[in-house]
């Protein structure tokens, strides 16, 4: 796919329709007819909204999601055929673009936790919206976009809810791209045919497709986390629930100067162990910036002692163990599955 910058009169970048998109458009505004007007009106609609978003295209995502929505799991290169064989005629086409216009206020919503759709919802659909941006999970798109276009407002908070606790679990657990894309796909379809009416229609539906508790535990047993922004969200998020705090998963992964400590370290332990657990979720502890800086690269003895005076509980913990090795990081590993759990559950 090739994008083209274009630069307007006022020095704003503005990226032009992919070729994909043109065709797609191209097509639509052919079979609408003597109605081109109505159909260049929807589609520009349609731009407009999905312009607010960011500053590239994003056209071609959009109608693979519309797509998924109307009419199941669709690949991006199988768009345009989705477009031909459910559009052929001018009332066809300008219901089609229609309801492309109409769905882009949606898209540009389920991408921006400001979005001015929200402003009826409870507080925590922009939270999750929020998060689940920032833990860069896009194959859950087409299942939020049916929810935002078809869900009540009180529906849609708990649906949200659920959707965040699902991303997670698909995260620590995997799963084929394939089998994800497909899944969602299903129930944003499910929801667009009213089959699924509801929220609690779509967790029976999704049952058999998001990670049991049984799944999601043991994988969060041995999970390595590399990534630091999303280790960082799960220990915030598991430290609110082993406190007792309510709506744990809603912590932003902004705000304070929490830094990300490696327990284990090579001065501790054999090369072996640190390469085997150093990034299991278990070895990781949050701290505040000004005492990690205070420890640097001291051996564990030096370190439990700041462990202890932490205000991070989940840290604390550590610094009452007189020792850290490979049976210390597993054992702690799974106390954090079982708040894990609690955190973000299936129902």
């Amino acid at each position: 796919m090739v994008w083209v910058l274009s630069i307007g009169p006022d020095r704003h970048f503005k990226w032009l329709e992919s070729a994909e998109s043109r065709q797609v458009k191209n097509y639509l505004f052919g079979e609408a007819g003597d109605r081109l007007p109505e159909a260049q009106a929807h589609w520009s609609a349609m731009r407009g909204a999905i312009e607010t978003v960011g500053d590239e295209d994003l056209t071609m995502e959009f109608l693979r999601l519309a797509c998924c929505v109307l009419y199941g799991a669709t690949r991006e290169r199988d768009v345009m055929d989705r477009v031909e064989s459910n559009a052929r005629g001018k009332g066809e086409a300008i219901r089609l673009l229609s309801f492309f216009g109409e769905l882009s206020t949606d898209y540009a919503a389920i991408l921006n936790p400001d979005h001015p759709k929200w402003n009826g919802y409870d507080e925590s659909v922009m939270k999750s919206v929020e998060i689940i941006k920032g833990l860069g999970v896009t194959q859950i798109r087409p299942l939020m976009l049916s929810i935002a276009r078809h869900f009540a407002p009180a529906h849609t908070t708990n649906a949200f809810r659920r959707m965040l606790a699902w991303s997670i679990r698909f995260l620590i657990v995997g799963g084929r791209g394939g089998k994800l894309d497909e899944g969602y796909a299903r129930l944003a379809n499910e929801i667009h045919k009213d089959v699924i009416k509801s929220d609690t229609d779509l967790v029976e539906a999704a049952r058999s497709f998001v990670p049991s508790d049984a799944q999601f535990t043991g994988a969060f047993e041995t999970a390595r986390v590399s990534v630091s922004r999303l280790a960082r969200y799960y220990l915030r998020a598991l430290e609110l629930t082993a406190r007792g705090e309510a709506n744990p998963e809603f912590i932003p992964n902004d705000g304070l100067a929490i830094n990300l400590e490696h327990v284990l370290a090579l001065g501790d332990a054999d090369r072996q162990s640190v390469e085997t657990h150093g990034q299991r979720l278990g070895n990781l502890a949050l701290l505040q910036a000004d005492k990690n800086s205070q420890i640097g690269n001291a051996d564990f003895p030096t370190k439990r002692a700041v462990y202890a005076q932490s205000s991070f509980l989940l840290t604390s913990q550590i610094g009452e163990l007189l020792s850290w090795g490979v049976l210390e990081i597993e054992q702690r590993q799974k106390t954090l599955a079982g708040l894990a759990v609690k955190t973000w559950p299936l129902d």
